[in-house]
């Protein structure tokens, strides 16, 4: 879920450290940070 605005983000499942993903709503974008964290998810951060 998107922290701006709790849309759904466009994740792939295929994405690596450093690629972006976006929401599908607000158009904010986030920098992939780690994978496979724990449950299989990914990190992300604010890509301003």
């Amino acid at each position: 879920m998107c922290p701006t605005c709790d849309s759904p983000l466009l994740i792939e499942g295929n994405e690596g450290i450093g690629d972006e993903i976006f929401c599908d709503y607000c158009g904010s974008i986030y920098k992939v940070t780690a994978v496979d964290v724990g449950d299989g998810g990914i990190e992300f951060e604010d890509d301003w």
